[in-house]
């Protein structure tokens, strides 16, 4: 268990996907075809000069405000607005805009309710062993990504883990997997960085839909990762995490303080998993 907290990060946070990386070139390539500064392109579109030169080297995806005044001022005749129509799917971000683990990496905060099973980052090696089928690859990259909550440079992100009290109860392995991995997850508790709060099942909430984690970069933008039946998906248009946000603060209403979280789980371990 302490293994898996001193786990080091590896990988290259800034690396671009490929949405970005495309829309990005072409929009550098036509602001430094009419010799226009990034400043007044920014102040042409409403956001900083940073925000351009993120967007240019394909670690932001452009809003579609910002492509449509990007467009009209760069004399791009449609081109800019085409290719993000063509890279997103009706309006809403395909899955090549994003890669949530590198969003996961780069995020300062990171709240995550967990209707089903753990999140992924607070999961044992036996407990996501169950779950993904012992996939060798898979739970290596599982493993992989929980570095983000102990690394030191850069520092690691505030993380909350809102579980619903069901995931306590819902038999993943055997016994031992079981009481193993709500001994971790009171071990990440400890982290001065990570908050777990029992959301309690009694009565109708607006969590019961789905499990998703929302993630506020440096910069304040924000994304969501979002599970259903099917498959996750990553998003970022601003009603979408207007409604994440509103479910989070319904869950906080419905959430034990921490130290009564904790005494909550001691309980379940010993009652139910010992």
């Amino acid at each position: 268990m302490a293994d898996q907290l001193r786990r080091k990060r590896s990988g290259d946070r800034s690396a671009p996907t490929p949405a970005k990386k495309a829309f990005g070139e072409h929009l550098r390539g036509l602001r430094e075809k009419l010799k226009i500064k990034q400043a007044a392109l920014a102040a042409a579109t409403n956001v900083t000069e940073s925000a351009v030169s993120k967007i240019e080297n394909g670690r932001h995806r452009p809003s579609p405000d910002f492509v449509e005044k990007a467009d009209k001022y760069l004399n791009a005749s449609g081109s800019l607005i085409r290719l993000w129509d063509n890279l997103s799917q009706d309006g809403y971000p395909a899955s090549v805009w994003f890669d949530w683990q590198e969003s996961e990496e780069h995020a300062d905060i990171l709240e995550s309710y967990q209707l089903s099973v753990l999140s992924g980052l607070a999961q044992t090696r036996a407990y996501m062993t169950v779950l993904l089928k012992g996939d060798a690859k898979e739970i290596e990259k599982r493993l992989a990504r929980q570095a983000v909550l102990t690394r030191e440079d850069p520092r690691p992100p505030n993380v909350v883990f809102l579980v619903d009290e069901q995931v306590l109860y819902r038999k993943v392995g055997d016994v031992e997997v079981m009481r193993e991995q709500l001994e971790h997850l009171l071990a990440l508790g400890d982290l001065p960085n990570v908050t777990v709060q029992i959301v309690r099942s009694s009565g109708d909430h607006l969590g019961n839909g789905s499990s998703f984690v929302v993630g506020t970069m440096d910069d304040a933008g924000q994304v969501a990762y979002v599970e259903n039946s099917l498959r996750g998906f990553t998003v970022d248009d601003r009603h979408d995490l207007t409604v994440l946000h509103g479910i989070l603060i319904e869950l906080r209403a419905n959430a034990l303080p921490v130290d009564q979280s904790r005494e909550f789980i001691r309980k379940v371990i010993a009652e139910r998993w010992t």
